[in-house]
């Protein structure tokens, strides 16, 4: 199983959505892991389409070839991350 690494400071961490100026999302392999995985398959099966194996294997958001960006992301808002997510898993 691959370690995910996450400094204490994402644990504060609140997107600022579409006033963001400098996205974390262009260009990263955030990884999913298990626990989200079955989230999205039980409360949110919609997403499953943003999620893919990357070349070691591990779980990670699809992103779109021609921007960098999560195939989720619109209007400059998460559709992963973004609390919609977090109501639909209760």
């Amino acid at each position: 199983m691959t370690a995910i690494l996450r400094h204490s400071i994402l644990s504060r961490f609140v997107c600022t959505g579409d006033k963001c100026v400098d996205t974390c999302c262009k260009n990263w392999s955030m990884q999913v892991d298990e626990a989200t995985l079955s989230r999205y398959q039980q409360n949110a099966p919609e997403l499953l389409d943003a999620v893919e194996k990357d070349n070691d294997g591990s779980l990670i958001m699809r992103k779109s070839p021609e921007t960098g960006y999560c195939v989720k992301l619109d209007g400059g808002l998460c559709g992963i991350h973004h609390p919609p997510l977090a109501e639909a898993a209760g």
